[in-house]
């Protein structure tokens, strides 16, 4: 069980920590100053205001319905959907596709041969020279 990404063993490290740094006398005291800022922090206007503000925002589809006049929609829509079984809604278990069956080694891909246009429109191989284009050279006899 993790509490804000804290785990269990992660807590108790950091009580040992703590109880090592502070000691017990200091660690107790510790906890007490904690306690009492949490306590003034959850009692102050700000924390009000807040869960006041989060009261409003959960009551806001509700109350934009009943401004929009479609509440009696929604009871209507509810009162035919009543009938149904709640167990009925449960959404269906995932079941992966069968595996293909394998029949033996896959045979390598082929590979593609060029299309005709291609081969049409690469340019011809320039002939070799019969005469060296170096004049510093004699020619050779073949």
């Amino acid at each position: 069980m993790e509490i804000l990404g804290v785990g269990p063993l992660e807590f108790i490290l950091v009580l040992l920590l703590a109880l090592i740094l502070l000691g017990p006398e200091e660690m107790a005291n510790g906890a007490r100053k904690a306690a009492r800022a949490v306590r003034r922090f959850t009692q102050s206007t700000f924390w009000a205001d807040t869960r006041g503000t989060i009261r409003e925002i959960q009551e806001l589809p509700n109350q934009l319905l009943r401004e929009a006049g479609l509440e009696e929609e929604l009871k209507k829509t509810r009162e035919s959907l009543g009938t149904i079984q709640p167990d009925g809604w449960a959404p269906k278990p995932y079941t992966p596709p069968p595996a293909p069956a394998v029949l033996g080694p896959t045979p390598p891909p082929a590979t593609p041969e060029p299309a005709p246009a291609e081969a049409e429109t690469t340019p011809p191989a320039a002939p070799a020279p019969d005469a060296p284009t170096d004049e510093s050279q004699p020619p050779t006899a073949a």
